[in-house]
C-alpha cells in the first residue's frame, strides 16, 4: 500500500483519522448544539468541507498500491490541509456566541473510530478499522488477502479499492447505521412558493419514513417549479455526490443551514 512507502509520514493515517473525527465532532456540534437558523460564516463552512473531503481523499490514496500515485504530491497537499484546519475549526467556534464547547467535546468522545473513514471509496464506514499491527500485508507472490486464493498480483493488487479493506470488511461484525435520502422540491401556495427539502430516513430495507423537511422562507417565488429548481441546485450544492447516495446529515445539514433553510415544526404538513 502506499501508506508503506517511506516518503510517506509514518503517523499520517493516525493524523488524518483524528482530523476527520475532529471535523465530525464540530459539524455535529453545530447542527444539533444551535438552534436551526443561527448564522454562520459560509465561507468558513465550505472551507471545513473541502478540508474534510481532503482528508477522505488521503485515507483513499495511503489505501492504493505503491507507484500508482503522485506520493510527493499527495504528501505536501495533505499535510497543507491538515495544518490549516485548526485555524478553520476556531473561525466557526469564534463566529458563534456562546459556542457550546463541553458539547463539542462529548461528542468527540462518543464517535466510533470507523467514522473517520465516512465517504472513502473501499471502505466501510461501518466497520472498525483493524489495529495497524494487525492489518494484513501482502507480498506481489502470496495468497490475495481477500481470500480469493489467487496471487495478491493476480488478484487486488492494482484493485481500485485496497485488499487489505476487503480482508477487512469481512473479519469485522458490521453496525447498523440509517441511511438518508434527500429530496428537493417547493412549499407553499399559489404565487408564493418556497424551496422545500425533506429527508427520508430508511426504517427497513423496503420502507422510508419522513425524518424532516427543510424551507428556505426567505426565496419566494411565483412559479412553483423555480422553487423546487432552487431546492435542487441548494442540495446539490450541499453535496459531495450524487443526490441518490447516503450522505453524512450533520455536513449537509451544515450547508443547508448557511443557505437560510429553517427546519417545519410539523413536517407532516409538507405532506399535503
Amino acid at each position: 500500500m502506499l501508506e508503506h512507502d517511506p516518503f510517506v509520514p509514518a503517523n499520517l493515517r493516525e493524523r488524518l483519522e483524528v482530523a476527520r473525527l475532529q471535523n465530525l465532532a464540530v459539524m455535529r456540534t453545530l447542527d444539533r448544539g444551535l438552534p436551526f437558523g443561527t448564522p454562520l460564516p459560509r465561507a468558513n463552512v465550505v472551507a471545513l468541507d473541502e478540508l474534510d473531503a481532503d482528508c477522505g481523499e488521503a485515507l483513499w490514496a495511503l489505501d492504493q498500491p505503491q507507484g500508482s500515485l503522485n506520493v510527493r504530491s499527495m504528501v505536501r497537499d495533505t499535510l497543507i490541509s491538515l495544518e490549516r484546519l485548526p485555524a478553520v475549526h476556531q473561525r466557526l467556534r469564534d463566529a458563534v456566541l456562546e459556542y457550546p464547547h463541553d458539547l463539542e467535546k462529548e461528542i468527540l468522545g462518543s464517535l466510533d473510530p470507523a467514522e473517520a473513514y465516512s465517504q472513502v471509496p473501499g471502505r466501510d464506514s461501518t466497520t472498525r478499522p483493524l489495529p495497524r499491527a494487525e492489518q494484513p500485508l501482502a507480498g506481489r507472490n502470496d495468497p490475495c488477502p481477500c481470500g480469493s486464493g489467487r496471487k495478491y498480483k493476480k488478484c487486488c493488487l492494482f484493485s481500485s479499492s485496497a485488499a487489505a479493506s476487503s480482508a477487512e470488511a469481512m473479519a469485522q461484525p458490521t453496525l447498523p447505521r440509517p441511511l438518508y435520502h434527500y429530496k428537493p422540491g417547493s412549499y407553499g401556495g399559489k404565487g408564493s412558493f418556497v424551496p422545500s427539502i425533506a429527508c427520508e430516513r430508511e426504517a427497513s430495507k423496503d420502507e422510508r419514513v419522513l425524518h424532516f423537511v427543510l424551507v428556505r422562507p426567505q426565496a419566494v417565488y411565483a412559479q412553483e417549479h423555480d422553487a423546487s429548481a432552487t431546492a435542487t441546485a441548494d442540495l446539490t450544492t450541499a453535496f459531495t455526490r450524487d443526490l441518490s447516495e447516503p450522505a453524512i446529515p450533520e455536513q449537509v445539514a451544515l450547508h443547508l443551514r448557511t443557505a437560510g433553510y429553517l427546519i417545519l415544526e410539523d413536517p407532516r404538513i409538507a405532506k399535503d
